[in-house]
């Protein structure tokens, strides 16, 4: 047999085979044998139920007793089964050898180890693996490899270089013709053998990605053998193996060598579990540390499915499907992330339906887990242009750097993930496109841990999408059977997987997709929710992680955001979370800071603490605060064993990149804006606007609060009282606009505008001076507190204690026109 015409994927070894012959005891002219294939092959190819898919080709003959058959007939319906015939009589026992051999006998069967092979893509050589087999009756005749192989990957140090041939040698013979005891599949040399094979390849090597190369060896004792790589130029490198004798029917896997002229070393076998096998529709690989050593009980996923490495540090998944994009680990929490080359933690591969095998290796963290670490929760940079991403790059950047490079030397690692909408690929009508998808480049640079200084993961938001609009519709194709997994394959391809895990200490990170798109041709159609594939995988992922572990979220849309009505799924996650003791749910989108303990809200969940973290762009880089009045900027969240100890909040524009900056106070009369409002002007902007309070009533904006956190209030030194949360207070700080364009002073705003509880200073920048739309750039501030001074000329103190019994005071009120550290610069 040949090498059948399309290979579905590499096989991990070749096994001892059986085939099943339908015929009479006497095969004469005229007369037919049925041959059908089965755990065998003679090329790369997988494996269904207990028995491998091996094609016949066409011109594919066997022989028999030394009778060649004619050329195989194949039945298209089932092309592992074919028929062959003789021209002359035959009778039992049969002694059957693959592929022919002109010198063959009845008395002695020959077969021939070819001296000369060439390179095949992702198999061997056509005809290049023997196979015998012999059989008393007709019923089942069990055919064995005679031949084991050699898989051997090649990368360049340098770009260009044409690797022209491989010869292996040996001091034993190792190619050309060997007399086969067909019962007990066995070879002995003869005078017609060598000492090597020449195998040629004429390939461009590649510095980046591996040129694998497999050559057919005899499974006898070929001793020490010799590699030599021959390039197109004449220059030539060796590697020694001491192989011993080779196993029949077993790919020997070797490690990759790195081509360079002149060079000498020792091929590294990759050991194999014999007896594994591997289906069409499966994939396999290792996972060990940096010394070879195997790393169990990790979990494994093609993003729908999880399973786990064994004692071997071996894992195979089961019914991988068109709609695979990666082969990914959950990186544990005793090793490194791996970095790939752009910066990125890089725990995953693409899958390509030609490679069935995929490996990782782990480097462990030289201290073992790490019982404390950092996590820098980053929302929503959404850069829609060139000059957006040139400010998170000279704005963000530096300033996430700074803080990470501080707690790092404070001696607690870091590690980042942003929560969804790294650019902003959109259509806001079917007409009008904003398709931001080549902006993904600059985000995943700009993302690079030596740049931030820490590895960040990703969430994909709904501004990740591959971009479509009425004239480009998303449509499916070959790798994506459903719309919502053709909306994610961009991001993918830049930022990984979109549900995955990693675990870090003794807490275990989930990030998911929670974006569920309702038109092909309209990106903001789109609701929250989780298909039933992810809701499976999260079942499966979570199935590994103890109840005791600190669990920690990560989506791009609150779950507790009620604007939007239907949520798939939500019901089905949110128990598998709550299962936990301790969980936080991270997200962004709304691009302000919100806190929402399930509990104290009377949910029914009791485990669940929701982080609504505020944008890295603030209000799409209008400014340097975000719409609640929060500084441009990102969170971050302390874990120390299995709990949570400390969180907070931190800008990173100067004045604002303090940790001790947690808050903003004004006077209750402050009038904020002050934009010049042009003539012939009839927008309800641009001007001056009111918190419409008394001047004894003091506010603050205390960005990061929840119900615990205590805020009190010290009049000239003495302490006055506690501050309250203001709630659903409309009238007091909204009073209705002229309307007409006239200018007043102040100017307030108008009472029908949805958000409570609004940051008047954030109004007054946003539109008093900056004239953005309404409802865009200014959202509702869930985090402002009112108090009544005894003495409204006292030297003032907001003094603040967080659940953690952290302390940040403040002592400046913000003039409501001074918009020296907010406004853009």
């Amino acid at each position: 047999m040949k090498r059948f015409g399309i290979i579905l994927g590499f096989a991990l070894l070749f096994v001892g085979c059986q085939r099943d012959f339908t015929t009479d005891n006497t095969v004469g002219g005229g007369n037919t044998l049925t041959v059908s294939i089965s755990n065998s092959r003679t090329s790369l190819g997988g494996k269904v139920g207990d028995k491998y898919s091996v094609y016949w080709s066409e011109g594919d003959k066997i022989v028999v007793n030394g009778v060649l058959s004619n050329e195989a007939q194949i039945d298209a319906d089932e092309p592992a089964t074919a028929t062959f015939k003789f021209d002359s009589n035959i009778a039992y026992p049969y002694n059957i050898t693959y592929p022919y051999c002109e010198v063959t006998s009845a008395e002695q069967p020959i077969v021939e180890f070819a001296t000369e092979q060439s390179y095949t893509e992702g198999s061997f050589a056509s005809g290049c693996a023997p196979m015998c087999g012999y059989a008393t009756d007709g019923n089942n005749i069990a055919i064995k490899h005679l031949a084991s192989v050699m898989r051997i990957p090649v990368k360049s140090a340098v770009e260009g270089v044409v690797l022209n041939k491989i010869v292996v040698s040996s001091p034993n013979k190792i190619a050309g013709e060997f007399a086969v005891d067909c019962q007990n599949a066995t070879i002995t040399a003869t005078e017609n053998t060598t000492n090597s094979i020449t195998y040629s390849t004429n390939t461009t090597l590649s510095t980046t990605e591996e040129r694998v190369f497999y050559i057919v060896i005899p499974a006898v004792d070929v001793a020490t053998c010799t590699v030599e790589l021959i390039d197109s130029e004449g220059g030539k490198m060796s590697a020694k193996w001491s192989a011993g004798e080779l196993t029949a029917g077993i790919i020997k896997e070797f490690k990759c060598i790195n081509y360079g002229v002149g060079t000498t070393l020792s091929l590294q076998p990759l050991e194999v579990e014999e007896g594994v096998f591997i289906k069409d529709d499966e994939v396999y690989g290792y996972l060990k540390d940096n010394t070879g050593k195997p790393i169990a009980g990790v979990a494994v996923s093609d993003g729908f499915s999880v399973t786990t490495t064994d004692d071997n540090g071996f894992y195979k998944i089961s019914n991988i499907t068109v709609d695979t994009y990666y082969i990914y680990i959950t990186i544990p929490a005793e090793y490194a992330v791996p970095i790939n080359n752009y910066g990125q933690p890089c725990f995953y591969k693409k899958y390509d339906k030609k490679n069935s095998r995929y490996d990782f290796t782990l480097t462990p963290l030289p201290g073992g887990k790490e019982e404390k670490f950092a996590l820098f929760a980053i929302g929503d940079p959404q850069c829609s242009n060139a000059t957006k991403v040139q400010r998170f790059k000279n704005e963000a950047v530096p300033g996430i750097k700074k803080h990470a490079d501080d707690v790092t030397n404070s001696g607690i690692p870091c590690y980042g993930i942003t929560l969804g909408d790294l650019i902003s690929s959109s259509s806001n009508t079917s007409s009008t496109a904003g398709n931001d998808d080549y902006l993904r480049d600059d985000m995943r640079d700009g993302f690079a841990a030596s740049l931030v200084g820490l590895p960040v993961f990703h969430v994909m938001g709904n501004h990740d999408v591959t971009y479509f609009d009425a004239n480009a519709p998303l449509e499916v194709d070959p790798r994506s059977s459903t719309l919502h997994l053709r909306a994610q394959r961009t991001y993918e391809e830049m930022f990984g997987p979109v549900n995955f895990s990693f675990d870090r200490g003794d807490a275990h990170i989930v990030a998911m997709r929670n974006i569920i798109y309702d038109s092909n041709t309209r990106t903001q159609e789109y609701h929250k929710g989780f298909s039933d594939e992810q809701y499976k995988w999260l079942q499966q992922d979570l199935a590994l992680v103890p109840k005791d572990k600190l669990l920690i979220f990560c989506v791009h849309i609150p779950i507790f955001n009620k604007s939007i009505s239907s949520y798939d799924n939500l019901a089905g996650v949110m128990e598998l979370l709550d299962s936990y003791d301790d969980v936080h749910i991270f997200s962004g989108h709304t691009h302000i800071i919100q806190n929402f303990n399930h509990d104290d809200e009377n949910t029914g969940y009791t485990n669940l603490y929701e982080h609504n973290v505020g944008a890295l762009c603030g209000s799409w880089w209008l400014a340097n605060i975000c719409g609640d009045g929060a500084p441009n900027g990102y969170q971050v969240y302390i874990a120390d064993g299995n709990k949570m100890v400390d969180w907070y909040n931190m800008g990173y524009h100067s004045g604002m990149n303090s940790r001790e900056n947690q808050m903003r106070l004004y006077r209750g009369n402050a009038i904020t804006g002050g934009g010049e409002i042009p003539e012939g002007y009839t927008g309800a902007g641009l001007g001056y606007f009111t918190f419409n309070y008394a001047d004894d009533v003091l506010l603050a904006n205390v960005y990061n609060a929840d119900k615990v956190w205590k805020i009190e209030v010290y009049e000239n030194g003495e302490y006055s009282g506690e501050m309250t949360k203001i709630k659903n207070n409309y009238s007091s700080i909204y009073v209705r606009s002229n309307g007409d364009g006239t200018r007043e002073n102040p100017r307030t705003f108008p009472e029908d505008c949805s958000n409570p509880n609004n940051d008047m200073y954030v109004a007054g920048l946003f539109y008093g001076i900056l004239d953005a739309a309404y409802d865009t750039h200014w959202k509702g501030c869930d985090h402002m507190y009112r108090y009544t001074l005894k003495d409204k000329t006292a030297n003032i103190k907001v003094v603040v204690t967080d659940r953690f019994g952290n302390v940040y005071s403040e002592d400046k009120i913000t003039e409501g026109t001074d918009y020296s550290l907010t406004k853009k610069p």
